[in-house]
């Protein structure tokens, strides 16, 4: 086994030849792949901190049988796309976000959530 010393020369020698660690294809020019585009849409509702457990109880409620995980809040997965609506722990309000097949699409879905939850918010308990 080389000594420390010896590692470092060799480091720094000019002749040193480093393995290569981007492989390339069979063409000789580096890989690409094709990343989707992502198209992601943001809003805020206003939802006093005394509504926020009704309006996540009818947020759970209304997506049974969907795809949904229940991790800070309520995010809902259909097919490619997803939405989450998140409460504020220091705000009163929650936070929408939402990734669609394009930008269109992806405020449709925080739209669609944002009226759910002003009508909730203004439920009577």
């Amino acid at each position: 086994m080389p000594s420390l010393g010896a590692i470092a020369f060799m480091a720094n020698a000019p002749s040193c030849k480093w393995p290569r660690i981007v492989s390339r294809s069979r063409s000789g020019r580096l890989p690409s792949r094709a990343v989707p585009e992502s198209h992601i849409a943001r809003g805020e509702v206003p939802c006093p901190d005394e509504r926020k457990g009704t309006v996540m109880r009818r947020l759970i409620e209304s997506t049974k049988g969907e795809a949904v995980d229940l991790i800070e809040g309520v995010r809902v997965r259909r097919g490619e796309e997803w939405v989450a609506a998140i409460p504020d722990a220091d705000r009163a309000c929650f936070h929408i976000v939402a990734e669609g097949l394009d930008g269109e699409r992806a405020r449709a879905l925080v739209e669609e959530f944002r009226d759910r939850i002003v009508g909730w918010r203004k439920e009577q308990a």
